[in-house]
């Protein structure tokens, strides 16, 4: 398991359980396995703990919930907004345009 997933996870139980949702935790420990049913059969559950890089986080979104992009882990997500955030950030070329634009996600 990535180094902090048991703490995100039993933090994120609690936090869904004081607002009354019953929760089922499913851990697969075989990492290969993992990626195979997230990614081929999009056996994702509703929520997903995988570790990545602080500086992949954009990548991640784009890969995961872009229409435009329909990356390898798309999600099937579908929202205007998200959308053209998306589009705007992936346009953005210097370090400072990509902070302003992902700033105002």
């Amino acid at each position: 398991m990535p180094e902090r997933a048991e703490a995100i996870t039993n933090f994120v139980v609690k936090a869904l359980q004081s607002i009354g949702l019953k929760i089922q935790v499913n851990t697969e420990p075989n990492r290969p396995e993992y990626a195979r049913q997230v990614g081929l059969q999009k056996n994702i559950g509703d929520l997903a703990l995988f570790d990545s890089s602080p500086h992949s986080t954009f990548r991640v979104l784009d890969d995961k919930i872009s229409r435009n992009s329909k990356g390898v882990w798309w999600q099937g997500y579908q929202d205007d907004a998200v959308q053209q955030f998306l589009t705007l950030a992936n346009g953005a070329v210097g370090d400072n345009e990509r902070s302003m634009v992902m700033g105002r996600f």
